[in-house]
């Protein structure tokens, strides 16, 4: 096309500077018309979309006048529609419409002008040119910003759901497994159980004179024997083990493929974790716990029995001198254990 600055590119720029009222208000006839059927942007947006029109036909001017074109900071706002567009929740084919409307209605109204002027037809082709390259341009990088909007919307919502997943499973106080995800993990074991055969082994743990801590030194520093149980606990245990809380001072496992034998040795670790003095506002407290094993199948084949037999086998640890007892046929036994 002619040099920046030609005469021809002056007048034609000047002109639809000057025309710039009329041909957004062709425009807005338009996509009043266009958006009556189906009114799906909001009228935020709406008027957004109207300054990003204004501004995009005064850029052509600027371009005709001056040879300037729009800057990389001017064509990312006019393409920031997409993300916003995203954001609001609003269909891509409602918004590029838009576009697309910009494109047809300033190329036709520069038709117009430069027949008035007698513009040279290479003047005008020049500029229809760059008129569909802007907006087809505009129109690609709509899709790319709506793309990646929708994707990193889409990964807040996924961390979301993660973060809540997480919070209804655990317990907030510990972070151990709660008794809804102990439940999944022990019907698991249940389910490899049944399939292969394989057997494992539950466990109740309860803390010792825990009540005594919390009635003369506060909850608060109850608290902290139980985050303290947590961390010194879990180390003991396997990958594949459940430590979860089962509520107050009272913790349930669920030890995949561990048998009676290899279930007493894992508690017995356990009580020597227990061990581990915490001192708490000048407090040395040495926790002390009573735990009580069930096996799959010997003492139960489902999850219920398990856990009610775990239980009786808790209340015998209590008692005992060992603080570990195992649910065996009906009897419980509380001997030979280490």
């Amino acid at each position: 096309m002619p040099a920046a600055g030609s005469a021809e590119a002056v007048t034609l720029g000047l002109a639809l500077a000057d025309r710039l009222p009329a041909c957004l208000g062709l425009m807005e006839e338009r996509i009043q018309r266009i958006d009556q059927a189906n009114p799906v942007l909001s009228e935020e947006f709406r008027r957004r979309e109207r300054l990003t029109r204004q501004f995009a036909v005064m850029l052509i001017g600027r371009w005709l006048v001056c040879g300037e074109r729009a800057s990389e900071e001017e064509l990312a706002w006019i393409s920031e529609q997409g993300r916003v567009a995203a954001a609001a929740g609003l269909p891509i084919f409602a918004v590029a419409k838009h576009y697309l409307n910009w494109r047809d209605t300033t190329m036709e109204f520069v038709r117009t002008l430069a027949l008035e002027l007698r513009t040279p037809d290479n003047m005008l082709v020049s500029t229809l040119d760059v008129i569909r390259a802007s907006a087809d341009a505009s129109i690609m990088r709509l899709v790319q910003d709506y793309d990646e909007e929708i994707h990193r919307l889409r990964q807040v919502l996924d961390d979301e759901r993660l973060s809540f997943r997480h919070q209804a499973l655990h317990d907030p106080l510990t972070g151990l497994p709660n008794r809804a995800l102990f439940y999944d993990r022990l019907e698991l074991a249940l389910a490899i159980y049944r399939r292969e055969q394989i057997p494992f082994s539950v466990m109740v743990l309860d803390l010792d004179h825990f009540k005594e801590i919390n009635d003369t030194l506060g909850h608060q520093i109850g608290d902290l024997v139980l985050r303290h149980l947590a961390s010194q606990l879990r180390p003991m245990l396997r990958e594949a083990d459940t430590l979860a809380r089962w509520g107050g001072d009272e913790f349930a496992l669920v030890l995949p493929s561990a048998d009676l034998g290899q279930a007493i040795g894992i508690a017995g670790r356990l009580q020597n974790a227990l061990i581990t003095p915490l001192i708490a506002q000048g407090f040395r407290l040495t926790p002390e716990g009573s735990i009580g094993i069930a096996t799959c199948p010997d003492h139960g084949s489902d999850g219920e029995t398990l856990m009610r037999h775990a239980d009786v086998a808790l209340y015998i640890a209590k008692r005992s001198t060992q603080g570990i007892a195992t649910y065996d046929g009906g009897k419980i036994s509380a001997s030979g254990l280490s």
